[in-house]
């Protein structure tokens, strides 16, 4: 009697499990991952959802946050909380942060005129040359071999600039100190955000 139960409890798991998954072997329309078999990892984006993780900072923006975008959209990407209204300096006047960014990591500035005008890095972002928080200056220079220092142009450290390969109207914004890069920015030429 027992094993005639057991059977019919196996048989009863093989037809519920036949059932509920279509001919390829996925979860039949309706089902969220959750309820599937299919695993979810940890860093799994829902589809639909805008991955900061596999955007780079540059030549354009950063994934589909583009340089010259009106507020409108900017936030229309999902990738950066609303704008607020903050008087930076010059023609900016609207702030904003990368969404999934530390905090105070992440800046984004809005310029009356230009629009999306500046985009800051935060330690997972990189160029697509592989510039980034971290890297060491070495790279900085053989990636950016015109990169020159904001305060003296014979040093290779502190504040600097650099072009931006495919990009004549934005420059790379990149800080080296003790040999390593320690702030990375996209921003317009011209953009008087900060000095």
């Amino acid at each position: 009697m027992r094993t005639i139960r057991l059977v019919c409890a196996v048989a009863c798991l093989v037809m519920l499990a036949a059932c509920s998954a279509t001919p390829d072997g996925t979860a039949p329309s309706g089902v969220t991952n959750a309820q599937s078999a299919t695993p979810v990892g940890p860093g799994a984006t829902p589809a639909g959802s805008p991955s900061l993780r596999a955007a780079v900072l540059g030549p354009a923006g950063f994934g589909e946050l583009k340089l010259g975008m009106t507020r409108q959209q900017a936030e229309a990407t999902g990738l950066i909380a609303p704008f607020q209204d903050q008087t930076v300096s010059g023609a900016c006047s609207g702030r904003s942060q990368l969404r999934g960014a530390p905090a105070e990591e992440g800046v984004v500035f809005h310029h009356e005129q230009l629009g999306v005008a500046v985009i800051v890095a935060y330690a997972d972002v990189k160029t697509p040359e592989g510039i980034g928080i971290g890297s060491s200056a070495d790279d900085v220079f053989r990636a950016y071999p015109d990169w020159k220092s904001f305060s003296d142009p014979g040093e290779r450290t502190g504040r600097g600039g650099a072009k931006v390969p495919g990009n004549a109207k934005a420059s790379y914004l990149i800080s080296i100190n003790n040999a390593v890069v320690t702030d990375l920015t996209l921003a317009y030429n011209g953009h008087n955000c900060f000095n």
